[in-house]
């Protein structure tokens, strides 16, 4: 099953790319090619599309958000952080960057936890 899914994120990604060829200004193209890089697990690839969705001209608080989501997935949760506070300033009802905090704040205690526990 996880095959067939990453097949399907693969191919829509494939067709996003070839109608991003013909017209790169297409911000919801690039924003599809993210959401499809980044459920394939193409992490690179979908913070590069969010990228260029952003420098297009989109502000969508969900470019912000997915990039955060990517960041966390990778472990680079510095950039996880900022990307969800970004999100939260353009829509401080943003789910995801919420759950991205909640998240990032409970590892932060754990690590707290750890640091007065092996002092």
């Amino acid at each position: 099953m996880s095959h067939l899914k990453n097949e399907y994120y693969q191919n829509s990604a494939d067709a996003l790319e070839m109608a991003l060829e013909l017209n790169p200004d297409i911000v919801l193209g690039w924003e599809n090619l993210g959401h499809a890089y980044r459920n394939a697990g193409l992490s690179n690839k979908a913070l590069n599309a969010y990228q260029h969705a952003i420098k297009k001209g989109s502000q969508k608080s969900s470019n912000f958000s997915h990039s955060a989501l990517v960041y966390e997935k990778t472990e680079d949760l510095d950039n996880a952080r900022y990307y969800s506070e970004k999100a939260l300033k353009i829509n401080p009802k943003d789910r995801v960057a919420k759950n991205i905090l909640k998240r990032l704040k409970k590892l932060d205690e754990i690590k707290e936890i750890k640091q007065k526990l092996f002092r």
